[in-house]
Formats: C-alpha cells, structure tokens, sequence
C-alpha cells in the first residue's frame, strides 16, 4: 500500500469540447497498480467572441460554453498486473450567447479499457507504469439539435490507447500522460475528429502521520483533428490548447483520496472564435479498495 503515495491528481482534462468525439480523463489513482473507485466533477468554459457565421449562433458577438461532467471510474485488477477499467459519465453543456441560454444533457459513451499497470525499483527511486487500450461503446445519448460537437453521446465504437509514467525521487515526483483516441463513422456516417492529449507534471510529496499531500504544477496539451460528414471536413470543429495547471492531492491512511486542479489556457488554436479565454478545474474523491 505504500505505492500509493505516488498518487497524483493527473486528470487529463481529454474533453477539450466535452464531446464525444474526444478522450477521456483517467483520473487520480491510476498510475498506481491498486482497486479504487473515484467519483469526479469536471468543468471547462470557453468564454470569448464567435466569428460570424460561427457554427453557434451565426451572427458573431459573445458566446460561453461550458461544459460538466460527472463521471464514475471503477478498476479491477483480475489477474496479477492486468486490470479492467470502466468510466461512466453524465454531461451537462450551457450555451449562453447574448440573445439565448439553451442547454443540452445527457449520458456519455461509457468506456472499457484493459490494460498493464505495475512498478520498479531502483537504488533511490521507483516508476510506476500503465499501459492500455479499450473502446468506448455508442450507447449515450445522441442529441444533435445544437450540432454534433455538443452530443453527449456519438453512436460510434471508438479506440482509445495510452501510457501513463511517474518517477518519484525521495520527496519528488514527476508524471506523464499520453494517448491517442481514434474515431469511427456512426451510422450518419459522421466522424467525429481524433484526438490527441499529453500532460507533464512536478509533484512534491510531504507527508505527516495519517494525512499525505502532493501539490503539483505543470501543463497539459490538447489536439482534436477536425470532424467529417461522409468525405467532407466540417469547419471549426478542431482545436489545439497548451494549458497550465495547478493542483493538490490530500491522502488519508492510505485510502481515501481528495483532490482538486485548476487549469488556464495560455496558448490556443480554435478556430470559429474571433477572441476566448479558455479554463478548467475538478474535483475528485476516490476510495483505494486495496492492491
């Protein structure tokens, strides 16, 4: 149990649009070969100036989106260092231009992921890997009232891979997180784009009797290629943001885990916006069942 001091609150924020079409985030215990459970909170705005003929309201002018996402994670190690994961979430988006306020709800793709999670030691410090692919299932639901981008659900099985690292040195830590989600038409033969996120984090870990904290920094990259109906690119449906983030772990005996992260958005590339300001934060509490 003494790995778990290598928990960090890595959520990858992989929702840059909260569609979909994008990736998932894996939370706060899963660089560690330990059964947990975690409930989660997660929000993002985009808050600026459409251009006009923007896919939203068509006339230019302020717009705010903002995305929350209650997601439940469940992981079950079956048979030494292989584990099964699945996260099921519930989406609530507001779109709030200066002429309407409208809202679309509803249950995501649930996902499923079977992966290879241990660790090495060495002289003075240990690494902790994660390896694992899985597929999310186009079950949610699939409204496209407001447009494709806003459906929590995309009637789409689509794969996802990634890797996750952490190398702790005595009282310092470093994590990074890759993957890769690929895509596939749905039966409206629309395609929602690929996405690719990563993220770096330092960590520092102090500890006193029962209760550990991990503060940590670093940042995030988020890259969604551009969605297709049929062979045709619909615009204004990619994006590309460089976050910074900032955020602190609370671990008590060795099992329940409290943590948070904000995040800003200090380069962008999302077209349709003439201007936007772009942030995020969560909140996650996780209960470790055992290794």
């Amino acid at each position: 149990m003494r790995l778990i001091i290598t928990t960090v609150l890595v959520a990858l924020k992989i929702k840059l649009l909260a569609c979909s079409g994008c990736n998932v985030s894996t939370g706060l215990v899963n660089n560690d070969p330990v059964n947990y459970l975690s409930l989660k909170y997660r929000n993002t705005v985009f808050d600026g100036v459409e251009s006009s003929f923007f896919r939203h309201t068509g006339h230019g002018g302020a717009l705010s989106e903002s995305y929350s996402n209650y997601d439940f994670s469940a992981k079950y190690f079956f048979y030494k260092n292989w584990y099964a994961q699945g996260i099921f979430s519930y989406q609530q988006v507001k779109l709030q231009s200066d002429s309407s306020t409208n809202f679309v709800n509803g249950l995501t793709d649930p996902y499923l992921f079977l992966g290879y999670n241990d660790y090495e030691t060495f002289q003075n410090w240990q690494l902790n890997y994660n390896i694992f692919g899985g597929l999310d299932f186009g079950i949610g639901s699939y409204n496209t009232g407001y447009g494709h981008e806003y459906s929590a659900g995309s009637k789409s099985y689509d794969g996802l891979v990634g890797f996750e690292l952490l190398a702790k040195f005595k009282k310092v830590g470093f994590s990074l997180k890759n993957n890769i989600k690929f895509n596939a038409n749905n039966k409206e033969n629309y395609l929602f784009g690929n996405g690719v996120n990563g993220s770096f984090l330092f960590l520092y870990y102090l500890e006193k009797e029962n209760l550990m904290y991990i503060p940590f920094i670093g940042s995030t990259y988020e890259w969604n290629l551009q969605d297709k109906l049929v062979d045709d690119l619909i615009l204004n449906t990619s994006s590309e943001v460089l976050f910074f983030d900032i955020g602190i772990n609370f671990l008590f005996k060795e099992r329940l885990l409290i943590g948070g992260k904000y995040q800003i958005g200090f380069y962008d590339n999302v077209p349709g916006w003439e201007s936007i300001n772009i942030s995020g934060f969560e909140i996650e509490l996780s209960y470790i069942l055992g290794s």
